[in-house]
């Protein structure tokens, strides 16, 4: 189902910067008649507005999206919504046993409680002819070591996407689930300021560090991404994987998955030899 983003009007959630800023500024550039810009930091987000031509309208609201009645109002105000971005997200590297509980629970509340929260409230002011946009990661479709609560956040969130692109059909609202592999947004040293003590000093440790080196290193611009998921929703794409490699190692778990496996684990014990976790 392809759609129309020229004279659309946007919401799109972790907005202040990465996948989100970028993702707003693209939309602009490509005719977007109004956006609704969400994030948690309101610095974060004025710097977005203020790259923001006066061709488009843009709003900005300082939500923590873990807060229900805050989401409730601000869905209230905004009135209709012609494409929803669930973009906010955060993650928490290290050996699941090792990560607490609470910065566990606040992943899966952002990435993908607070997700679905919100489409549940946005979908009865979406246009026939709308379009549902989740950012979910390549460990939605693989979960590598280190990152257990990311990835059960990201596979919960493909299967929301794919169940709802089944239901909503008959409303011609489109379902688009986004699953990048490295993308180049700081999104380890972002996510430390959600965490608590332990698990913010992991993120700054030096392992969070050579992470986030290797994330910068293999991983594409946001603007490059922002570029596909705006060109994928007009064309009514489905899906959208990026990296060769992460295309390979998803289609062997599909063929043959005690091999893709084996090379997930191959991947672990080699990130734990060069101290890339804790």
């Amino acid at each position: 189902m392809r759609k129309r983003i020229d004279g659309a009007r946007v919401l799109i959630t972790g907005a202040g910067g990465g996948i989100g800023a970028s993702l707003a500024l693209e939309l602009v550039a490509r005719g977007a008649r109004s956006l609704v810009l969400v994030d948690v930091d309101e610095a974060a987000l004025a710097r977005v507005r203020a790259r923001i031509d006066g061709s488009s309208e843009a709003a900005t609201h300082v939500v923590d999206l873990t807060d229900g009645a805050a989401v409730a109002a601000l869905i209230e105000r905004v009135g209709e919504i012609d494409v929803l971005v669930n973009g906010a997200g955060i993650s928490v590297p290290g050996r699941f046993a090792n990560v607490s509980l609470a910065s566990i629970e606040r992943t899966i509340d952002i990435n993908l409680v607070a997700a679905v929260r919100l489409t549940r409230l946005v979908l009865p002011k979406m246009r026939r002819g709308g379009c549902l946009v989740n950012i979910a990661s390549a460990s939605g479709l693989m979960a590598p070591g280190g990152l257990a609560a990311y990835a059960a956040s990201k596979f919960g969130l493909v299967g929301f996407s794919e169940a709802l692109r089944v239901e909503l059909a008959e409303r011609d609202i489109a379902v688009m689930v986004v699953c990048p592999a490295f993308v180049r947004t700081g999104i380890l040293a972002k996510s430390a300021a959600q965490l608590g003590d332990d698990d913010q000093r992991r993120a700054e440790s030096a392992a969070g560090a050579r992470q986030a080196e290797m994330m910068e290193a293999w991983g594409i611009d946001a603007e490059a991404l922002a570029r596909k998921i705006v060109t994928g929703i007009e064309n009514g794409e489905r899906v959208i994987v990026t990296s060769l490699w992460a295309k390979a190692l998803i289609a062997l778990r599909r063929v043959s998955p005690r091999v893709a496996e084996a090379v997930l684990r191959f991947g672990w014990r080699r990130m734990v030899r060069q101290g890339l976790v804790e």
